[in-house]
This record gives C-alpha cells, sequence and structure tokens, in this order.
C-alpha cells in the first residue's frame, strides 16, 4: 500500500512540474485543424460551444451503442464532468445527490452500496454473497467486482459523464444489472496539448491535489498516438468525538488515491482504433457510526464490535479496439482485466477481533457487432468471464478469544452469454425495440470452516441460465416528443450458502424481475427545454433477501432466503431548462412504493412489509449561473422522505418499526467564484444551513449514521 502512495505522489509532482513548461512550449498552432474545428482527431467527441439558450446534446452510452438522450427509453440521468466540476464534486458518491431515486448512505458497517429506485446494489437488505450485486458498477465500460464497487474507482477528477441508469439492464449489461447500473466514463487522449491541475482545502480535513497531462506521441499535425496520465489524491474526516481510549483516532477518516493512463492509436489511414487503459486505486472510507443517546453529538464512547478499517487496492486493465467492417458497421472488442484486494480489520480497542482478506481476479471478454445508421441499430455480441474470490475471515470477541468465524474460501463463477438488440423504425412516427440475451453461470464453491473441533471442508457446484428478453414500442409524433412503453427482464443467478449457526447448506434460488415502463421525453421552446419522464412496475419473483439468523444470539450472521413475491412502482422526472444564455436549471423528482406481497424467512413473516432505503419521495433542484464575466455561481438542494433504515423490512402502520424509521431531510449547498484565462478559484458551503440528520440506524439501533455537518472550502484549478 505504501508503494501506490509513493507512485501517486512522485507522479503528481511530476506532472505538476511538466504542466508550467508544456504551457509555455505551446506554439498557437499546435492544434490539427480537427482539433481547431471542435472535432478531435482522436475520437474525442468535443463538441463546439452551444448556441445560446440552447442545452446542447448529451449522448448516452450505457445501452452500448450511444444515442442521444431524447432517444432512449431507459430512465437514464446524465451528469456531465463540467458540471460536477462547478459543484465541486469530487466523489462520484456524491453526484447521487443530483438523481431522482438514486441514493448512497454510508451505513451498515461499511457494506453499503448506492440505491436505484429503493433496491442496493448490495441486495435489498444487504449483501446475499460477495459475487453478484444488483446494480453495476462499470468504469470506462468495464463492469468492477463486487467489492471493487464498494470501494474504487469513485474520483471525478477528468471524468467525461457519469450515467445513472435505473432499471433492469440486463439483456445489454448481463450479470449485476437487474436494478441498473452506475457508469462512469473517463477522458480519452487528446491530439492536442492539454493539461490541468488542481488544489483545494476545507474544513473536516478536506484535501485534494490532481493533475492531467494529454497530448499527442509526435508532431501533432500527423501524430497517430496520443495519451493521458491523470492523478488524484482527496483526504477528508468526519470530526467525530473520538472519546474510546486506545481507539485509533483514523477511524473516521476517509482516503482515496487514483492514478489513471491511457494511450490511444487511431491511424489515419486505417479504420479502427486501440485505447489501451491502466488505472490504479486505494480506497479507504471513514467508519460512519457514532453512538447515543443524542447521535447528532458525534461522538464514540464505546469500542463496538462493528468499527473495523476497510481499505481497497483495485487495479483495472482495459483493452478498447474497434475496426470498421464495412458501411455503418464496426466490430468492437472490450478486454478487461480486473484485481482487487480488500483488507478488513478491527481496531485494537475494539471488542471485535476481525483479520479478513478478500481477494478478487475478474476477467472479461465482451465481442460486439455494431450498426449505427439513422435508427436502424443493431448490437450483436458475445460476452464471457472468469471471476475468481478468494477469502479468508477470522472473526473473535475479545479478551475470551471466542470465534464466530474462521473460515476461508474460493469461489469460482465463469459466465458466458450472447446477446442482441435492434432498433428499427416503422413508418414515419414508430420504431420498434427488441433485444434478447441468453446467459450461462456455473458457480463452484470450495470452504475450509476451521472453527470446528475437526476443520471441514465443502465443496459446491452448479449452474444456472437464462434468457432475458426486451420488447419496447416507441411513438414520436413529432421530432421533440417521444413517448415509449417497454418491458424488460432482470435475473440474478442463485447460489448455496452454509448457514453459518448450524453449518447446513441453504440453497437459494434465482430471482427474476419483470419491468413494465413508460418514457415521456420532450425537446421544448426552441430546445431550451428538456423534459423526461419514466413510469415503472417491477413484479419480483423468488427475491433473494438476507436477514439477521433468528438462531444467532448476537445478531451477526445473516441468512438468506427467497420472498415469493414483491412489487414496487414509482416515477422520475427530469429537467433540464437554459432559462438564459448564463442560466440553467436542473430538476428532478422521484416517487417510490414498494411492498413484499408473500415473504415468509426462518426470521419471520414479512408479507405487507416495504423495502429498506426506499423514500416514498426525493427531490433535487440545481441552479448553474455563469455570465461572460467571469463570474460563476452554483446552488443545489435536495430532499429526501423518510424510509427504514439499512437492513429493516418494516411496516409502517407498526410502531414497533418506528425507531428505525429515519425520517425526510434537505440539504442545500452552494458555491461559485471566478473563471480567468487559464485559471479558476471556487468556493463552496455544504450543508449551508448545517442541518443535522440521520442517514439510518444499525440492527440493534445502538448506532448512527448521520450526514456530514457544515463544511466549507476553496479550490483553484488551472489548465491550458
Amino acid at each position: 500500500m505504501a508503494w501506490r502512495s509513493r507512485v501517486f505522489s512522485g507522479l503528481l509532482r511530476l506532472l505538476l512540474l511538466a504542466l508550467p513548461a508544456m504551457a509555455v512550449a505551446q506554439p498557437e498552432a499546435s492544434a490539427s485543424p480537427d482539433a481547431a474545428s471542435g472535432n478531435e482527431v482522436g475520437g474525442n467527441q468535443k463538441t463546439s460551444a452551444p448556441e445560446p439558450y440552447d442545452l446542447g446534446e448529451i449522448v448516452v452510452t450505457a445501452q452500448k451503442v450511444p444515442r442521444r438522450q431524447f432517444e432512449t427509453n431507459a430512465s437514464i440521468s446524465v451528469l456531465r464532468g463540467a458540471d460536477l466540476e462547478v459543484l465541486g464534486i469530487s466523489d462520484a458518491r456524491d453526484a447521487f445527490r443530483l438523481v431522482p431515486n438514486a441514493s448512497f448512505a454510508p451505513t451498515n458497517r461499511g457494506n453499503n452500496g448506492f440505491t436505484l429506485r429503493g433496491i442496493n446494489s448490495e441486495g435489498v437488505t444487504g449483501p446475499a454473497n460477495v459475487t453478484r450485486p444488483l446494480a453495476s458498477l462499470v468504469l470506462d465500460g468495464i463492469t468492477q467486482s463486487f467489492e471493487g464497487a464498494r470501494r474504487g474507482p469513485r474520483g471525478t477528477y477528468d471524468v467525461e459523464q457519469i450515467e445513472v441508469a435505473r432499471g433492469p439492464q440486463s439483456t445489454l449489461l448481463g450479470r449485476n444489472a437487474l436494478a441498473g447500473a452506475l457508469l462512469i466514463n473517463t477522458r480519452r487522449p487528446s491530439f492536442a496539448w492539454e493539461g490541468s491541475a488542481r488544489l483545494a482545502v476545507g474544513t473536516l480535513g478536506f484535501r485534494e491535489q490532481a493533475a492531467m497531462l494529454s497530448g499527442p506521441l509526435g508532431d501533432p499535425v500527423t501524430a497517430e498516438h496520443a495519451f493521458r496520465v491523470v492523478a488524484q489524491r482527496f483526504e477528508s474526516d468526519k470530526g467525530y468525538d473520538i472519546q474510546t481510549p486506545d481507539l485509533d483516532t483514523e477511524i473516521d477518516e476517509d482516503r482515496y488515491e487514483s492514478v489513471r493512463l491511457k494511450w490511444l492509436y487511431e491511424p489515419r489511414e486505417r479504420p479502427f482504433t486501440v485505447l489501451l487503459t491502466a488505472s490504479t486505486v486505494s480506497d479507504r472510507p471513514a467508519q460512519a457510526g457514532v453512538q447515543g443517546p443524542n447521535f447528532f453529538e458525534r461522538r464514540i464512547t464505546v469500542p463496538l464490535a462493528s468499527y473495523e478499517f476497510r481499505e481497497n487496492e483495485v487495479d483495472n486493465v482495459i483493452a478498447d479496439v474497434a475496426v470498421e467492417v464495412g458501411q455503418d458497421w464496426s466490430l468492437r472488442s472490450l478486454t478487461g482485466f480486473t484485481h482487487t484486494d480488500a483488507r478488513i480489520e478491527a481496531p485494537a480497542a475494539s471488542q471485535l477481533l476481525r483479520e479478513e482478506a478478500r481477494v478478487d481476479d475478474d476477467f472479461s471478454q465482451e465481442l460486439r457487432l455494431e450498426r449505427i445508421d439513422g435508427g436502424n441499430d443493431i448490437v450483436l455480441g458475445f460476452y464471457g468471464a472468469s471471476l475468481s474470490n478468494q477469502r479468508d475471515s477470522l472473526i473473535a470477541i475479545r479478551p475470551t478469544s471466542f470465534r464466530i468465524q474462521d473460515l476461508t474460501s474460493e469461489t469460482q463463477l465463469d459466465n458466458l452469454a450472447v446477446f442482441g438488440e435492434v432498433r428499427r423504425p416503422i413508418g414515419q412516427q414508430f420504431e420498434l425495440t427488441a433485444g434478447l440475451r441468453y446467459e450461462y453461470e456455473d458457480y463452484q464453491v470450495d470452504q475450509l470452516d476451521r472453527n470446528q473441533d475437526t476443520p471441514e471442508r465443502s465443496r459446491i457446484a452448479t449452474d444456472y441460465d437464462s434468457w432475458l428478453p426486451k420488447l419496447g414500442l416507441a411513438w414520436e409524433p413529432t421530432d421533440r416528443q417521444r413517448l415509449a412503453f417497454t418491458v424488460s427482464r432482470g435475473y440474478r443467478g442463485g447460489y448455496v450458502e452454509t448457514r453459518a449457526t448450524t453449518g447446513e447448506q441453504n440453497a437459494i434460488e434465482p430471482e427474476f424481475l419483470t419491468a413494465y415502463e413508460i418514457a415521456w421525453r420532450a425537446e421544448l421552446a426552441d430546445r431550451r427545454l428538456f423534459l423526461s419522464a419514466n413510469f415503472y412496475q417491477y413484479d419480483w419473483k423468488d427475491q433473494q433477501v438476507s436477514l439477521v439468523d433468528p438462531l444467532d444470539p448476537l445478531g451477526i450472521l445473516t441468512i438468506t432466503s427467497n420472498a415469493a413475491a414483491s412489487t414496487s412502482r414509482g416515477m422520475e422526472f427530469e429537467l433540464r431548462w437554459q432559462l438564459a444564455d448564463d442560466l440553467r436549471l436542473l430538476a428532478g423528482v422521484g416517487l417510490l412504493r414498494t411492498e413484499f406481497d408473500e415473504f415468509q424467512s426462518p426470521s419471520g413473516d414479512f408479507s405487507g412489509f416495504e423495502f429498506p432505503e426506499a423514500p416514498r419521495e426525493n427531490a433535487t433542484i440545481t441552479l448553474l449561473w455563469s455570465p461572460p464575466s467571469g463570474w460563476f455561481a452554483s446552488a443545489d438542494a435536495s430532499y429526501t422522505g423518510s424510509y427504514f433504515s439499512t437492513g429493516r423490512v418494516a411496516d409502517r402502520d407498526d410502531p414497533a418499526f418506528d425507531p428505525f424509521l429515519i425520517p425526510g431531510f434537505t440539504v442545500v449547498n452552494v458555491g461559485g467564484g471566478y473563471r480567468g484565462s487559464g485559471w479558476e478559484l471556487r468556493g463552496y458551503v455544504r450543508n449551508l444551513a448545517d442541518r443535522d440528520y440521520l442517514l439510518g440506524r444499525s440492527f440493534d439501533g445502538n448506532e448512527g449514521f448521520v450526514g456530514d455537518e457544515l463544511a466549507y472550502g476553496v479550490e483553484l484549478d488551472l489548465s491550458f
């Protein structure tokens, strides 16, 4: 881990030293003719500045073939990198505050993912296994591992855009996309020299340093090779009052470091491109829990068992190759290798002794034949993946050394799929979308339980397959209005777990979700106003749900079972409005209702209860002001309605669950600054009203997870 910090520090210093020299050395004609016209030779879609009052064009990549957001039937929110910079968002998880029916809350002992339409990526009530989340984190086209989605590539510096795709994406994205996906697309190398650097400082110990350098290898006019190197580091703390003797004060500190290198080969006379990416991330989020009775005193007074250090090292190597094979046809190969090294340990003062290592090695290969021809879009593809998870875990109680868990395991999941999707106009006003995926998984687990007088080894081998169709019909009465209806199927494979309290094998069936969705899009007021709405209903069969095992007196271990049926319905409405050439409004509203229609488990009968982390309403509004004078400002506010805490399926009509019903809250953030030639200085204030709000409670109610208090800071960006 230390070597990563040394590499990052050395690279950051080198970039910061190189930027001034490169800026001075650039001749005025350094850009190629294509770059000067606003179209980079390197394949970057660098659009010219939009006309006054024009919102510009947003292209969505979540459905394999790039499409205008107006033409997408799925509910996909797009956050542009430039807007994230203005709002001072360094962490992709913080960007969820701008998205309806999406959220992130750092609860559940550091094992909580992002939530889409009331469905957590870890599982509705928490992690059911370590190989199959319900929603994917996709970096530059490559799905990250289960652990990598928890703690991994979340920095937003030099990110082109973030896409939040709600609803099942299984037909095109396959495994791990039953609830949707978070896609992070970073910027490509440029054939025109460019560089940037950032220094930021704020309260709560916030510090950020970042730098980027990109340019051609050779003469900018004739170069066929280009590179881009990016480094980012940020850190902060929660500002908790840690009163426990010998408890490490670093328990509430958040640290993140990343380095990314890209190389692009784009020959001028040959119809293909090669883009290679290598990146490494070190991520250690803060422990978020505090004790009561008044959680907002932000005190840690006793060494509860849940306090842990969790740190991930994530390495990605990606090869993206595209070849033109005929008019409007291209063949694309996307190869990815992801190595994730997760370490979990409890502080010395904790009542819990925990030493655990989890290592993921994921290899994937996707080959796609694509055709883009004025609405006659075709995608045909093959996907294969080999996913390995190795785990070594020891959990015991101090000072007795009573062992709760002592095991090693190796999980191997091989995934094969073929898929396709066709979009075809029908007449002048209609468009048909038809897609299908065949998914096959081979699942094997080899586990050694050392928490026995005689260590026991168990081996499990099983396989699953599924057909995942999608069918949609869209109607465009005008070229500025679109209405669509889509039916699609989501899927997560089954598995077999060893019930820790008894040692018996517990078989969990695959789960299937059928989504019915109506989408409406409109471009109004001479394209100054974009409106988007999606209405949906989910019918969920054999839903996999993990709850505390009633046989565990400590309330730590879980058991998974299948809920026979559940339903979910809701809507998202989003608006982008260019009120004037220097003023833009973004807004969104989400509504949600969830219910287990029939769910009897070893932990009880939960029929009629609702999902945790499923607020019935939320809303967000953002104003961005940027006049020609150089001054700029931003403000955003988000409201989240009440919801039950992580892991708590509950009934609002039963007062026994009231302590776990998290009250609704509103958070306001503001920022602003001045932009000069090659520099920008901005300041920000987070949680402007210094609002105390709760994000969740532990299962026993002893811990509270609180939102960040008021914070402010300044940031200097340099560029050429």
